[in-house]
Order: structure tokens, then C-alpha cells, then sequence
């Protein structure tokens, strides 16, 4: 099997990566992306690729003919003929989309066009370009604002929140792509629901204030998360494409931890805010440079998922616990 990805110079794409190249039926990786990946492994060739371009069917027929590097970028999804070969698809069998603007920024046009449309536009161009089998790497932030300590089923309905950009992206595309496969056609879509990632070269926002002392947050005790290994979620992305897998698959362990629960893994003090008041006191230090994340970012924790159809379809179950996963945030060692 031929496998193209985005992403791979994030750490969820780099684990995907890495993890693929492991496996016996992977016969080549296909890396599309800006820049070529630090560690490219043996079987993988890198095609010069931006989150918003078409699927690059020309340079990826080309790198996989060839096992060579395309790093030109003049026919990754700008030139003219872009997406118009007859057979350039089918030499990939699937593609794995884990490209995502996450961090918080004052430039959400542009954050709109490269996650929604940019998504779409990848995946529906290499729908019909002929790869059978694409993957969306979404977010349990897919289900919108809930919380809690009640698990969601994949079964359950996702909801959207567009005062919160990432959310509110995640949930457009996923509405999008149950579109795509409602329409039929020869493609088969997966989408992958993972919580907060954790692990080798996972650093953002939202895992610098869990690991804050004191960790001030809106209600702290009812606020919950659920926490993954990034080799976790490599393992499922690699158990969806094997089996060609469609529909949609949560990844995330039994447990979850309140913010009151993750501060105290760490001997840290946990103080609860009024949400208004975080989300004016985020506003105000994004627009001032004080904070790396605005109100977009800031709500009553993740929703709480059940990973029934990832266990039922692909027999796969997360290594760790939420409470285990979150030691392998840097600089926790308690717990």
C-alpha cells in the first residue's frame, strides 16, 4: 500500500510517519508538506505541498515513480492542470490529512481558508483523483462545548461552537466529509477523534496551562480532559488506513481527569475563575502579547469520549490511562 500524508512535521504526522514506515504493507510514504520533515524515513519521499493547495497528483505520481524527492512545489497543488490527471491517483491508496492550524491567532480568515477549505479542497480533489481511502485527523473538540464526566459514543451528534475557531473549523470539515461519503463514489473516509495528545514533541497552549502552579481555570473540579499517547494515536491512524476502515473512531482512554485531578498530579494548585473572567483576562493578554491564546481557546475543558467503534472495528484500545498519559507531558513527574 501507498500511503500519502500532511502534517508529518507536527508530532501527531511525525509519530503517523514513523509508525507507518514500521509496517509491512506500507510499501511507500508519501510526505506532503512545506518543509521536508528533519528524519524522512527510508521508504519515504517528500513532495513540496501547503495546507490549502489541491491534491498534488502530478508530483506525487512523479516521487513514486521515481523515489525521488519533488520539491519544486510548481505542480503540489497551484499549477495549472493541478488535479486533473486520469490515473495520477491511484498510485496512492490512502491518504492520512493531520495538517491543522491550532494555536490561537489574530488571522482567522486566513486560519478558515487553510483548515476548512484548504481540507476539503485536498480531500475532495484527491477523492477524485482516485485515492480510495482518506483519513481526517479531527478533535474531540468536534462535539463542541460539552463537558463533563459522561463519555460521548461515536453514535453521538457533534455540535458546532463558532465563537471558538479551532471547534468550530473541526466541525465544519467533519459535517463536510460525511457529505463526501453520503454521496458515494469510490472513496471510503475515516475521521479520527483523539483528545489531548501528549508525548515526544507535543507543545502548545493548552498543555502549558495544565502544567501552570497555580493552574487557574474556570471551575477546576467539573472541568474535565482526557489525555492520549501520540504513539496511541499513531497506532489507531495506522489500524484505520491497514483496514481501510470508514466512519468515525474516538481515541481516548476510559478515564478522564478534572483540572482540579491534573493540578494535583503535579503538586500544584488548582484556583477557579468565572469563564467571563478568563475569557476577558485571555483577550486582553492575547491582544497585549501576554498570552499565547484568546476566549477562542478557553471553556469548561474537552468533551469526554467513548471509543466503542475504535475497540468494536479496529480492536484498538489506548496503552495508558488519561492519569498515566499525563506524565508524559514535559516536566511532570508526580502523580
Amino acid at each position: 500500500m501507498i500511503v500519502a500524508l500532511t502534517g508529518a512535521t507536527g508530532a501527531v504526522g511525525s509519530a503517523v510517519m514513523h509508525h507507518l514506515s514500521r509496517q509491512d504493507w506500507v510499501e511507500q510514504i508519501v510526505v506532503l508538506g512545506r518543509r521536508r520533515p528533519d528524519r524522512l524515513p527510508g521508504r519515504a519521499h517528500f513532495v513540496r505541498w501547503e495546507l490549502g493547495d489541491r491534491w498534488p497528483d502530478e508530483a506525487v505520481s512523479a516521487a513514486v515513480g521515481r523515489g525521488a524527492d519533488v520539491g519544486s512545489g510548481v505542480d503540489a497543488g497551484r499549477g495549472a492542470d493541478a488535479g486533473r490527471g486520469a490515473d495520477a491517483g491511484s498510485c496512492v491508496d490512502a491518504l492520512v490529512h493531520a495538517a491543522f492550524i491550532i494555536e490561537d491567532t489574530s488571522r482567522q480568515a486566513e486560519a478558515f481558508a487553510a483548515n476548512v477549505e484548504g481540507s476539503l479542497r485536498l480531500i475532495s480533489t484527491a477523492a477524485g483523483a482516485g485515492v480510495r481511502h482518506i483519513t481526517f485527523v479531527s478533535s474531540a473538540n468536534a462535539y463542541g462545548l460539552r463537558s463533563g464526566p459522561d463519555p460521548l459514543a461515536e453514535s453521538e451528534p457533534i455540535s458546532d461552537a463558532p465563537s471558538h475557531f479551532y471547534l468550530h473549523h473541526k466541525f465544519l470539515c467533519e459535517i463536510a466529509i460525511r457529505s463526501f461519503a453520503q454521496l458515494g463514489g469510490d472513496a471510503t473516509f475515516a475521521i479520527a477523534r483523539p483528545c489531548m495528545v501528549v508525548g515526544p514533541g507535543v507543545a502548545n497552549s493548552a498543555l502549558s496551562t495544565m502544567t501552570s502552579d497555580p493552574l487557574i481555570y474556570p471551575a477546576p473540579a467539573h472541568s474535565s480532559y482526557q489525555f492520549i499517547g501520540v504513539d496511541d494515536v499513531a497506532d489507531a491512524l495506522a489500524r484505520i488506513v491497514g483496514s481501510m476502515a470508514g466512519g468515525t473512531f474516538n481515541l481516548a482512554p476510559d478515564d478522564s481527569l478534572t483540572v482540579r485531578d491534573i493540578a494535583r498530579a503535579q503538586g500544584h494548585r488548582a484556583i477557579g475563575v468565572p469563564l467571563w473572567l478568563a475569557r476577558k483576562a485571555s483577550d486582553l493578554g492575547f491582544a497585549t502579547g501576554l498570552t499565547t491564546f484568546s476566549s477562542r481557546w478557553v471553556t469548561y475543558g474537552d468533551p469526554v469520549m467513548r471509543p466503542s467503534r475504535s475497540r468494536d472495528v479496529l480492536g484498538w484500545r489506548a496503552t495508558r490511562s488519561s492519569r498515566e498519559a499525563l506524565r508524559l507531558i514535559a516536566g511532570i513527574t508526580q502523580g
